[in-house]
């Protein structure tokens, strides 16, 4: 008997024979998107990259078959993973040179993988505030890069989720935090919060943007302790629909 399409595709079986692919510029966007990203899912890629889902999954299925994408499974809960091959990397490479940040990445834990995606969320926000003319966006930072020494969030014991550099009325970079639900309002996430307050005013940091996933009565205690950190007036907050939502919306700061 044979076996169904859709389980195959479950299984992450490739075809027998890797077929070969006539790659477009849109391949190579979705293959720089993800050695830049390291994991994301069909979603995320199709949300800017394509017209569906739909649409996108028999694209990624057919370079994944060339052997260009990774696929892995995250579990019945989760979506699976794509990620850049190697084959994928030195395909890019060689139809566009060098893209500073491209690399094949490390494992994942399972635990890991919402609050990465999340971060992903973030990373395609500021793609497609561009794209809209919302925004300049030059480049994404690491919490541990030397920009984030030289605003001084190393020295305020803080690790951003990432760092953007960016014009938004005016030059400037804004710090990236991804909340899961999973720190205490009042307790290290709101002493976290306090410690922006240095950079914020000192406006060696000029904003920072808040992905909290959670009630709204969790989103408020975060929006308070904003207030209380007196950071609310360079902090903008957006749930993970608002950060999915197409076309792309500038969010509103809190005060």
């Amino acid at each position: 008997m044979k076996t169904p399409a859709a389980t195959r595709n479950l299984r992450g079986q490739r075809a027998k024979a890797a077929p070969t692919v006539m790659l477009t510029a849109r391949d190579y966007e979705l293959l720089q998107l993800l050695g830049l990203c390291g994991y994301a899912t069909t979603v995320q890629v199709a949300r800017d990259l394509f017209p569906s889902a739909d649409r996108a999954s028999r694209r990624l299925r057919q370079l994944y078959d060339a052997g260009l994408v990774r696929v892995h499974l995250a579990g019945s809960r989760r979506p699976n993973l794509l990620s850049l091959s190697g084959t994928g990397r030195d395909v890019l490479v060689a139809a566009v040179g060098d893209v500073p940040g491209l690399q094949l990445p490390s494992a994942i834990p399972l635990h890991a993988i919402d609050h990465h995606l999340g971060v992903v969320d973030m990373r395609l926000q500021f793609a497609a505030l561009a794209e809209r003319g919302l925004l300049q966006f030059y480049a994404w930072h690491g919490g541990r890069s030397e920009l984030a020494a030289e605003t001084g969030l190393t020295g305020a014991k803080l690790v951003p989720d990432g760092l953007v550099e960016l014009t938004l009325g005016t030059p400037g970079v804004v710090a990236v935090e991804v909340d899961n639900g999973t720190e205490r309002i009042g307790g290290a996430l709101a002493q976290k919060l306090a410690r922006y307050r240095g950079p914020l005013l000192a406006r060696t940091v000029t904003e920072l943007w808040l992905w909290a996933s959670g009630s709204a009565a969790r989103l408020e205690g975060i929006r308070r302790a904003c207030v209380e950190a007196d950071i609310a007036r360079r902090t903008r907050l957006l749930t993970p629909a608002e950060a999915a939502d197409r076309p792309a919306r500038l969010p509103g700061r809190l005060a």
